[in-house]
């Protein structure tokens, strides 16, 4: 006969009585069938669960690109090609009283004598600091700082008595864009941006030379502030790569149309004011 009153003995104990239960108050022999009832399915339907979760897993969901809500660009471009211009008459352009008592007989050798005037204009360059806020998934506004140069290169010949001037201004502009990004591909942004910009002409220097037959007869530096007021209106298209977590490269072409008044002095959007500029830098988020 078999006895339960003495588990001790090895003889005595029925095989499997360990994972059986025949000894309910022994954790000894409770706790590996409490392991073995956890990890084996107790039904067919839990075996056919098992089966269909290790054979078939759900593919997870890529997190989706957080939209930064304030971004901060530095920007560099300008305005490729110059704009030329020539004049003919008769005499030294300018005269005596703007280039001096000294250039008076100059004035008077060049009366009733063929001169062309001959002028380059150019934009020498153009930077600037732009914040954007985005509002929405798609929708942001942008406002910044850009300063930028103009030049101008005249030579006036008159037999073989000629000057050459060269003058350049320098603006300060707010622009304004309200800018729209349809589509985010990756860590790449497409994008496009409508808006004015306000420029203030605060500095122009100019230089005068005059030459006869070759050699330099004077030489006359000057500069002043022009109070000049422009405004144009741009329309671009850009694409932000952002391979950095805190920020990425961008360029942005587009066209712009610049407005000036009648009383103006003549500089390259006077003469040429429908523009295509391109612009690229490098765009901080936060």
């Amino acid at each position: 006969e078999t006895t339960v009153s003495h588990p001790e003995s090895s003889e005595n104990t029925v095989p499997g009585a360990e994972t059986t239960g025949l000894h309910p108050e022994s954790p000894e022999t409770t706790a590996p069938q409490a392991e073995t009832d956890d990890l084996l399915p107790e039904s067919s339907e839990n075996t056919s669960r098992w089966a269909e979760v290790n054979e078939f897993k759900i593919p997870e969901e890529k997190p989706r690109r957080r939209t930064r809500r304030l971004t901060a660009s530095v920007i560099g471009g300008g305005i490729p090609g110059h704009e030329s211009s020539t004049t003919s008459g008769y005499g030294l352009a300018g005269g005596a009283p703007r280039a001096g008592l000294h250039m008076a007989p100059m004035a008077m050798l060049g009366q009733n004598k063929p001169s062309t005037t001959q002028t380059d204009y150019s934009v020498l360059f153009r930077t600037g600091v732009m914040v954007n806020f985005s509002f929405s998934e798609h929708w942001g506004v942008s406002a910044g700082l850009s300063l930028s140069s103009t030049q101008a290169n005249t030579v006036t010949t008159t037999g073989n008595m000629e000057v050459k001037s060269s003058s350049s201004t320098t603006y300060a502009g707010i622009p304004v864009q309200l800018v729209y990004t349809p589509w985010r591909i990756g860590n790449v942004d497409i994008y496009a941006s409508a808006g004015p910009m306000f420029e203030f002409g605060f500095l122009t220097r100019k230089t005068e030379e005059s030459y006869i037959s070759s050699e330099l007869i004077s030489a006359t530096p000057s500069k002043w502030n022009p109070k000049e007021v422009l405004w144009s209106a741009s329309v671009n298209i850009g694409a932000a790569w952002n391979f950095w977590e805190g920020g990425g490269l961008f360029v942005q072409p587009g066209v712009s149309w610049h407005f000036t008044s009648a009383d103006a002095a003549p500089s390259y959007y006077s003469i040429h004011p429908f523009n295509f500029d391109i612009s690229a830098g490098f765009r901080f988020t936060f």
